[in-house]
């Protein structure tokens, strides 16, 4: 759904609000994200539990700055 959300933000060229909700939905799926990596209970590798927290920092980061 986030990706479907921020393709069709991509179409409506100059429809900010359409943005914005995609870019808060895409942000609201990495944060469920790196709430499990941090549960005892994940069962990931750490390389790759690494890795995936190192791609939601990303997305955190470009996140903020689009919404600016």
């Amino acid at each position: 759904k986030a990706a479907l959300l921020l393709e069709d933000a991509k179409k409506q060229t100059g429809n900010i609000e359409e943005f914005a909700k995609a870019l808060r939905f895409n942000h609201l799926l990495w944060t469920i994200i790196q709430a499990d990596l941090t549960e005892p209970d994940n069962q990931l590798p750490p390389e790759i539990k690494a890795n995936v927290m190192s791609l939601s920092i990303f997305v955190d980061k470009h996140t903020t700055k689009a919404l600016r």
